[in-house]
């Protein structure tokens, strides 16, 4: 299983990051996690001003381990 993330940046100071996660997952496969990915980069290109998605992670998370670590 996999959960999406991406992390957006502001176009005036990119250390000014807020991370956007997938509400619609866990996703089970890599490549599915892909394309949401894909989709949530597009909703942000076109719903948020002065961000732009400057890293992505498709984090495999363990069902039983409710503590998993993301590192962008």
């Amino acid at each position: 299983m996999f959960e999406a993330f991406v992390l957006l940046c502001s176009i005036y100071n990119p250390y000014n990051c807020v991370t956007m996660q997938d509400t619609t997952g866990p996703h089970k496969d890599y490549n599915s996690c892909y394309n949401r990915i894909t989709e949530m980069t597009e909703l942000a290109n076109n719903n948020i001003e002065y961000f732009f998605p400057k890293k992505y992670a498709c984090a495999k998370i363990n069902s039983s381990d409710k503590k998993n670590k993301l590192k962008i």
